[in-house]
């Protein structure tokens, strides 16, 4: 955090920890599914779009899939 601080580069350190817990919690709810989950970006917080699939039968994983363009 004092390093971030000292350069032109914002970052939310508390919704990166944040994040990070959900993580945590959603990987030990489930290996699996944690990977369909969606977080704000610590740096945008714009938050990510859920994948149209589950990860677990996601085949592609082209940025085309990922954004439907196929």
């Amino acid at each position: 955090k004092d390093l971030s601080e000292k350069v032109d580069y914002s970052l939310d350190w508390d919704l990166a920890a944040d994040n990070f817990k959900r993580w945590e919690h959603h990987k030990e709810e489930s290996i699996v599914s944690y990977r369909d989950q969606s977080h704000p970006s610590p740096v945008t917080n714009t938050k990510a779009p859920i994948h149209h699939t589950p990860w677990w039968e996601a085949m592609d994983d082209s940025a085309e899939s990922f954004l439907g363009k196929s």
